[in-house]
């Protein structure tokens, strides 16, 4: 059997491919899982790995499969090989269709807006901040990074060896990931299923082609995500601790002032009257509208003095408002 002659729900009695895109092992009612993709000259299709068959075999490995069951996984051909099913090496050389990769819908970050999965995208790398974390798997590294291209920017999550192998500048590619919501953010991840690979693109992001554009602090609205301010800092106070170091004051220009608190290094960096600028923060409704650099921000120093204006303490936030049906 070719693969483009898999249909949906078929028995695969015989097949043959190459494997590439071999993702990450991941375990379901204790029995370890790989995905991987399986290609030949006529096509490609997923298959998932099962127990003893997923730590068996490499990226560009040929193999075939025997007795295993097509079954759709988020809407897309999937080959399961469960422990019953054969899969062995074999000493053949498979050349895949060359047109593989342009079935890959690949998805622009400015379209990813809400939760999903089965996501493939390509992006460049910038402000990668690697850490450790106690996960699912014991002590894993874990990296918190933008990911652009030339139509926004979006938070991306990196584990393990993804997290140490790519840096800041390397243009990648992330096949079947999913965007799920972090802090009120939408996030990025590979996730359990999904592969990372370095590629030789060169991806210009959408602040290197365009100005940055900057809200006035009137004109910021109640759960504002990505926006851009500049204001000058009125400290009130720095907490310490416990956990990360907190910096709450107001940030006021010639329209308005909102409060404002900074976190960890940005907690400390800046003195009582400087003009600063958030680029990519949120608001946040804490009892009250909330500006901050969020989890993915960044804040830094201009040159620009900013006059404010006279105000209270704040600027008072209105709802949008909402016609009745």
């Amino acid at each position: 059997m070719k693969i483009n002659e898999i249909t949906s729900g078929a028995r695969i009695d015989y097949v043959e491919g190459k494997i590439t895109k071999l993702g990450k092992s991941w375990k379901y009612n204790d029995q370890d899982i790989v995905r991987a993709t399986l290609c030949d000259d006529t096509g490609n299709v997923k298959i998932s790995l099962w127990g003893k068959h997923s730590q068996k075999f490499s990226n560009d490995d040929c193999i075939c499969i025997r007795d295993a069951t097509e079954k759709m996984v988020s809407g897309e051909k999937n080959i399961v090989v469960y422990d019953a099913s054969i899969a062995e090496k074999i000493q053949k050389q498979i050349t895949c269709k060359t047109d593989i990769t342009n079935k890959i819908k690949i998805s622009k970050i400015k379209d990813i807006q809400e939760p999903k999965i089965n996501v493939n995208v390509k992006g460049k790398i910038s402000e990668k901040k690697l850490g450790e974390v106690n996960g699912k798997k014991g002590k894993q590294f874990r990296a918190q990074a933008k990911l652009c291209d030339e139509t926004g920017v979006i938070g991306i999550t990196l584990w393990d060896d993804d997290a140490k192998k790519y840096g800041d500048g390397d243009c990648i590619s992330v096949e079947d990931g999913y965007a799920h919501e972090l802090y009120g953010v939408i996030n990025f991840s590979a996730g359990q299923h999904g592969t990372v690979e370095k590629i030789i693109e060169d991806i210009v992001c959408v602040d290197q082609k365009n100005e940055i554009k900057f809200t006035k602090i009137t004109d910021l609205k109640f759960d504002e995500q990505n926006t851009n301010v500049q204001g000058k800092l009125i400290i009130a106070k720095v907490t310490h601790g416990p956990g990360d170091p907190r910096l709450e004051g107001t940030l006021c220009d010639d329209t308005g002032s909102i409060p404002v608190h900074l976190w960890r290094a940005n907690a400390t960096k800046f003195s009582n009257g400087s003009n600063i600028q958030i680029v990519s923060g949120m608001v946040t409704v804490l009892g009250q509208p909330v500006l901050s650099e969020g989890n993915f921000g960044t804040v830094s120093l201009i040159e620009k003095n900013i006059d404010c204006k006279e105000l209270p303490n704040k600027t008072e936030f209105k709802p949008a408002e909402t016609s009745v049906i």
